[in-house]
């Protein structure tokens, strides 16, 4: 599963609107469209904040590590 897609994932089991995380992250809508639409990787700092509103592991979003949370 791509980055993209685990953090789609995550937003659906969240049940929160696109908007909503956008603004709780910190990031504007584009740089959320470029990233799960475009698949471009986002910069270290959107991944810990997408990982930290999430609570999940860096490693688990990057495809370095099975488990969600460690």
């Amino acid at each position: 599963m791509s980055i993209s897609e685990k953090i789609l994932s995550l937003k659906k089991e969240k049940e929160v609107k696109t908007s909503i995380v956008c603004k709780e992250i910190g990031i504007p809508r584009s740089t959320w469209d470029s990233i799960v639409k475009d698949g471009v990787l986002p910069g270290t700092k959107v991944i810990i904040k997408i990982c930290k509103y999430f609570n999940v592991s860096a490693d688990w979003l990057l495809g370095l590590n099975e488990e969600k949370n460690n």
